[in-house]
């Protein structure tokens, strides 16, 4: 039969809706399970496929003969199926031919942990202080007591165990693969595990399951199993999928191979139904597939809720269920998945987290049970997992965990309980803050109470509060929940007030909430003013203006969030900060280009809701280039100032405007000096062009007129003086 491999769509579609909902052109890839018209089909024993081989055989090619456009590209003879591409307009043909039980989309799968991203990686997982490397127990592989079926001798030799993945690092010092497949090339042996998008997801699951005891680096639950690769993933679009195709034939292979377990940590959130069919027909034929049950904290994944499979939740070291571990009526039992350390392609070893971590616990420990009873069915298996396992959630059975914390030693019948969990109180977050106006009603807030550790869903805790402005709406709960309160603001005035929720269980240190509630004034209405409200440059003709700004203050109720937005008219002007949310600066550069000699206004308006209008009025000044130097200036006005006092009375200050003219004129320093006592310089000195002040004491001073010198200097140019006459008058009679 023809061989093509082409890209799927991701919906199921049974039979001939298939055709229905397609143009006639378009090609579709398909999972045909077929069924045997011969008579003594019902005679087979339960389990053994739908059609022999045989069967199979003269099916296919009768098919391939009477729909030229179908492409077989794969089967699964142990389950009676095919894998092939076929036209839209043969779909109907096909799903009506009699051998033909049912055609589903091939579609695609993802790893079930994307969710829960790799912690990091180090290159061994301990070393001596010498740095010769050293092995190491993980904690998930204590918490399933693997170490003390271990002494009794069971370390899982002899059991045939699959990882279907990714592939599996097989130079790892860390792991001995004694074979394997890979349904994307249809091989045996090409089973490495270097797709890069899938971040060595297969080794790190085939680590937990099998590490070696070897002295290096990890160990596995079951370190003496036989450990196989099946390589369903690939590269597609630079993500990490397989096709159902894949999976189903790499169960046919584990099938083939007598491989007792096979570790599907894949997930998708839709049933398929040649999957089910193909996981029901392994069991039945001695292979057991376990699953990851998704790591969205929602709905179980398939084929974790699969009837024929085991579906496993993650739990952490305090056996306490991840808060993103998937859940629903179909779960089988939890497992370690948060943090647990494993081999990585590259001989390298690191830690990551998920349901994907989980599944291989109880792959590991279903091999010691193996290896002590090779004759166990699917069902007497998952009863012996249950017979061992811890409840660690709500008492008997539950969604979250199923049947609990799977345990080698006590399936096993022996080992004794891990050791016991402290109980721990912790809420979350330890303070709460709210701020409302004066007379307005607050709201109310809550904290998360987590109770963690032995009998942790079954204490009860209770809450107290010390103000009478809090009110308890939730004070009491068993196991972990939620403390809530209200706050009553009558009658309180604008202030900051504290309380304090205290939460209490038997056993443990109470923990504490401080609850602050913070009482304003009422709003300040919003004001909007932009500062200075002139700005002016000066540029020669022909070169670049300087850039300005203005400050922009945003006052009053909610003005941190009010947004404002700046206008200008001139094409010469640009604005480079035009709009902001709060107090800010709005700023604006000049073009001179094309502009002639003489003086431009342009206005800068800044505007915001619900207040007026503020404006900066920007003057820009051409000039027309130097021609020639203009010597430097000095001028002081008036020559003379005077003032009149009677004699013990104060006389009032002066001042006199000091003028530098021409080049340099803004640069050039001037000081003042005075000659007489009774004179004090306020402003004695200055750059540029200023005003030069002083004040006048009349202490001690007889009534007379009294006549001092203010001489204004600076470089280059004479000195201009101010004759300050000072009249003191007697007093009057």
């Amino acid at each position: 039969m023809k061989r093509l491999l082409v890209a799927t769509r991701n919906v199921t579609i049974l039979l001939a809706v298939l055709a229905a909902s397609l143009p006639a052109q378009s090609v579709r890839r398909v999972i045909i399970t077929l069924r045997s018209t011969s008579a003594d089909a019902s005679l087979r024993a339960p389990g053994a496929p739908p059609v022999t081989g045989s069967e199979l055989q003269g099916i296919s090619s009768r098919l391939d003969r009477d729909l030229p456009s179908l492409q077989e590209i794969g089967r699964a003879p142990f389950a009676g199926m095919l894998f092939a591409e076929v036209a839209g307009s043969d779909l109907a043909r096909l799903a009506s031919d009699p051998n033909v039980a049912s055609v589903e989309d091939d579609r695609l799968w993802a790893p079930a942990d994307l969710e829960v991203p790799r912690l990091g990686a180090t290159r061994f997982a301990a070393l001596r202080p010498d740095g010769v490397r050293v092995e190491s127990i993980p904690w998930g592989v204590t918490q399933v007591t693997a170490p003390t079926v271990w002494a009794a001798g069971n370390r899982g030799a002899g059991v045939k165990v699959a990882v279907m993945d990714s592939g599996i690092d097989g130079a790892h010092p860390d792991l001995l693969v004694v074979g394997g497949y890979n349904a994307v090339t249809q091989t045996a042996g090409d089973y490495n595990d270097d797709i890069g998008v899938c971040n060595g997801h297969g080794t790190h699951v085939a680590g937990t399951i099998a590490a070696r005891e070897n002295g290096v680096g990890v160990v596995g639950v079951a370190p003496e199993a036989s450990l196989y690769a099946i390589k369903v993933f690939e590269n597609i679009s630079g993500s990490c999928l397989a096709y159902t195709s894949r999976q189903i034939a790499g169960l046919n292979w584990a099938v083939t191979q007598g491989v007792r377990l096979v570790n599907v940590s894949i997930g998708s959130t839709s049933l398929s139904s040649s999957y089910e069919a193909a996981i029901q027909s392994a069991a039945s034929q001695g292979t057991f597939v376990v699953a990851s049950a998704g790591n969205s904290g929602g709905a179980m994944l398939y084929p974790g809720f699969s009837a024929y499979a085991i579906g496993v939740g993650a739990t952490d070291a305090n056996n306490v269920v991840a808060s993103w571990s998937s859940r629903g009526s179909a779960m089988g039992f939890a497992a370690p998945g948060v943090g647990i350390n494993s081999t990585l392609p590259g001989g390298s070893y690191g830690s990551k987290s998920g349901t994907s971590m989980a599944a291989p616990h109880v792959v590991g420990v279903a091999a010691l049970i193996l290896a002590a009873d090779p004759t166990l069915t699917f069902d007497g298996l998952r009863q012996r997992l249950r017979n061992g396992a811890l409840d660690v959630d709500a008492p008997g059975f539950d969604d979250n965990t199923g049947w609990g914390l799977v345990r080698a030693a006590n399936s096993l019948g022996g080992g004794s309980p891990p050791p016991p969990v402290p109980l721990t109180l912790a809420v979350s977050p330890g303070s709460r803050f709210l701020s409302v106006t004066v007379g307005t009603v607050a709201g109310g807030s809550n904290a998360a109470v987590t109770l963690a550790g032995d009998n942790s869903t079954t204490t009860a805790w209770t809450a107290a509060k010390r103000k009478s402005w809090t009110t308890l709406t939730t004070g009491s709960g068993t196991g972990s929940g939620t403390v809530a309160w209200s706050r009553n603001t009558a009658g309180l005035a604008v202030g900051t007030y504290v309380d304090t929720i205290t939460v209490s269980a038997s056993g443990v240190a109470s923990r504490t909430v401080l609850d602050t509630l913070q009482i304003t004034a009422a709003p300040v209405p919003l004001t909007l003013s932009v500062s200075p409200g002139n700005r002016s440059a000066t540029a020669q003709i022909g070169t670049s203006a300087p850039s300005d700004n203005a400050v922009v203050t945003l006052a009053g109720g909610n003005a941190a969030s009010t947004n404002w937005w700046a206008t200008k008219k001139k094409s010469w002007t640009t604005l480079t900060t035009g709009s902001g949310t709060g107090s800010g600066t709005v700023t604006w550069s000049r073009n001179t280009t094309g502009l002639a000699v003489g003086t431009y206004v342009d206005t800068i308006t800044v505007s915001a809701g619900g207040v007026a209008s503020q404006r900066v009025i920007d003057t820009l000044q051409i000039t027309a280039a130097p021609v020639a130097p203009v010597p430097l200036t000095l001028g002081v006005s008036p020559g003379s100032r005077s003032a009149a006092a009677q004699i013990s009375t104060s006389a009032p200050s002066d001042n006199a405007t000091v003028t530098l003219a021409g080049d340099n004129s803004t640069t050039t320093a001037w000081t003042a000096t005075k000659r007489k006592s009774w004179t004090t310089l306020t402003t004695g000195s200055g750059t540029g062009s200023g005003t030069v002040a002083w004040s006048r004491n009349t202490a001690g001073l007889a009534v007379g007129t009294y006549v001092d010198t203010i001489t204004v200097s600076a470089g280059g140019v004479a000195s201009q003086r101010v004759i300050d006459t000072l009249q003191i008058t007697a007093a009057p009679v």
